[in-house]
Parts: structure tokens; C-alpha cells; sequence
């Protein structure tokens, strides 16, 4: 497309001020398209011109391949901005709109506390949906947060949340969590 082409050509020649220009005048859509056809320097190097809201637009119409090579690419402080924008969505759509591994890599790449927040609202949501899409991201979480986590939800919810962490997992959890929370889980088994 011609967009397309005036993007290649002025990320390669470093013409960032007529590619603002030419961002700003494009729709989401229009530059998830493009980004969707760019090899991965370009795409990487596109995706840094981005301000962190539109990158964030950007990076939910992406499709799951090109959201991970994104992931993959920015480390975890210079993608930080965009997945806290990304994390302000609702957890439903969150759920909805990304597949579950890059849900997980965003929260991943989140700072600590949004991600225990967003963490507690997934939860929430999840309360009257499917858990199984909850196992994949409780498994990636370091014990100590998963017991803040769960010292935040609802008593009755516990156990179940806890039946989806993997046995050395909910091993390690256990022993984070307080004894109020402890007794609790061995009352419910």
C-alpha cells in the first residue's frame, strides 16, 4: 500500500518528523495493517515512533504472532508504558481481545503493582467465567504476589484459585500466605 511504502522510506531514511505527520493522519487500522506486513527491525523500530496510548490501540488489533515478536523485542521497562495503557481495558476485553500467552507476557512486562490489580480484577471477572484461563498467569507469578493476591480476594474464592496453581507452586504459596489464610485452605480440603 502506499502507506506502507512511505513508512519503510522514512523510517529508513530517519525522516521521524514527516513519519509523526504521517502517523497522526493514519487510523489504527490502517497502521495495524501495516505493521502486521513489516519485517521485525522495521516493525520494532515503527513501533518506538508510537505515543504509548496509540501504541497500545495498536498492539490489541495486532494479530498474536505479531504481538509476541513486540513482546519478545522491547524490554520490560520500555514496554511498561504501553501495557499499563493496555492493562486499563477491562478484563473481560482484555480476555477477549488477546490470547491468554500474550495476556501473561503483558502482565508480565507490567510494573508489580498494576499487575497485581489487574491480577484481583481478572480474578473478579473470571469469578463468573472460565478459571482455566486463569492457571496460565497465576503460573507465571513469583509466590510472595500470589499471596498478596490472594490475602486481596474474597475467602470463598480462595480454595478454588488455589486448586489451580501447580502442586510445587501452591506449595511455595502456601507458606507466603498468613495463617488466617492457611487454615482456611486446610478447612476447605
Amino acid at each position: 500500500t502506499v502507506l506502507k511504502e512511505k513508512i519503510i522510506a522514512f523510517l529508513d531514511d530517519d525522516r521521524y518528523e514527516d513519519l509523526q505527520a504521517l502517523l497522526d493522519s493514519a487510523s489504527k487500522e490502517e497502521l495495524s495493517a501495516v505493521f502486521e506486513e513489516l519485517d521485525e527491525e522495521r516493525l520494532a523500530k515503527l513501533f518506538d515512533c508510537l505515543d504509548k496510548e496509540l501504541a497500545a490501540d495498536i498492539f490489541v488489533l495486532l494479530k498474536p504472532e505479531t504481538q509476541k515478536l513486540l513482546l519478545e523485542h522491547f524490554s520490560d521497562i520500555e514496554m511498561q508504558e504501553v501495557t499499563e495503557e493496555i492493562l486499563d481495558e477491562k478484563p473481560e476485553e482484555l480476555l477477549e481481545s488477546l490470547p491468554i500467552d500474550v495476556v501473561q507476557e503483558v502482565l508480565l512486562k507490567a510494573d508489580p503493582e498494576q499487575r497485581n490489580d489487574k491480577i484481583v480484577e481478572i480474578l473478579n471477572f473470571l469469578e463468573y467465567k472460565k478459571f482455566v484461563q486463569l492457571k496460565p498467569l497465576l503460573a507465571e507469578l513469583k509466590p510472595m504476589d500470589i499471596a498478596e493476591i490472594f490475602s486481596e480476594i474474597d475467602e470463598e474464592m480462595l480454595p478454588l484459585i488455589f486448586r489451580l496453581l501447580p502442586k510445587e507452586l501452591a506449595a511455595e504459596t502456601f507458606v507466603e500466605m498468613n495463617s488466617n489464610q492457611q487454615e482456611l485452605l486446610i478447612r476447605s480440603f
